[in-house]
């Protein structure tokens, strides 16, 4: 367990393809999948770009 926790093994993310959700949605994902949290974009953020890219 302690060498687990002082070396977790990397993160397992899902395979998206541009034909299950569009290129600027992926982006999306990605960014909130980073590694570093001070680079995941807030909830906020996440809320506008979704509206912005769906017109609502």
């Amino acid at each position: 367990i302690v060498k687990k926790l002082k070396k977790p093994p990397p993160l397992i993310r899902p395979s998206v393809t541009p034909q299950a959700a569009p290129p600027q949605f992926i982006q999306i994902m990605k960014q909130c999948w980073s590694e570093m949290p001070e680079m995941r974009p807030g909830i906020d953020e996440v809320y506008d770009q979704f509206k912005k890219l769906t017109g609502g």
